[in-house]
């Protein structure tokens, strides 16, 4: 069933990724990317999300679905710290030797959500401004940066410090929108 809810979306890059790559052949290729989906998989279910791939080094992951929480922007920006922890611990273990950022952009709002049915498991698939604009949060975020759109960042300012930065427009929107850089937990 199609519905309005309000959820918390959280969209991730590995940048770096493909230079990463270079010097690895297929199957450690292969063994890497489901060393990533497992790590991002195990640490959004932790913190009560759930995982979509969108490729190799892009993911998504919602928080707030399949019921909404107001926890879900802190679980997000949790979810977000320890991934960072973690994926540098990982990338030390493989013994890969390159420099990577991870990019992250963290939106709450009201989203389109539908309950899909796929091999007996269900799934929601999202749309809307707020997905459009954790996209361009992602997007505009560099060397390991979390930035937060404004209501994630109303819902969580007591308990992380963030930094603000200069209001942006959506894209295909005329209005400005404060964004948010996370600097640390209080």
């Amino acid at each position: 069933e199609t519905e309005r809810r309000l959820a918390t979306i959280l969209f991730a890059e590995i940048d770096g990724y493909n230079i990463m790559l270079k010097g690895i052949d297929e199957e450690e290729h292969a063994s890497l990317i489901k060393s990533f989906f497992e790590l991002f998989d195990l640490i959004s279910r932790h913190h009560k999300g759930k995982l979509k791939k969108i490729s190799a080094n892009n993911f998504m992951i919602l928080f707030g679905l399949p019921s909404t929480s107001e926890e879900s922007p802190r679980q997000a920006i949790n979810f977000s710290i320890e991934l960072r922890k973690r994926l540098i611990r990982l990338i030390k273990e493989k013994n890969i030797s390159t420099t990577f950022s991870l990019k992250i952009g963290i939106n709450t709002g009201e989203v389109i959500a539908d309950e899909l049915i796929i091999d007996d498991k269900k799934e929601y698939s999202v749309l809307g401004d707020t997905v459009d604009f954790a996209v361009q949060l992602k997007n505009l975020s560099a060397e390991g940066r979390i930035l937060v759109g404004p209501l994630t960042y109303k819902s969580t300012k007591k308990e992380f410090d963030f930094q603000s930065l200069k209001p942006v427009n959506p894209e295909g929107k005329n209005e400005q929108v404060s964004i948010y850089e996370l600097l640390s937990v209080k």
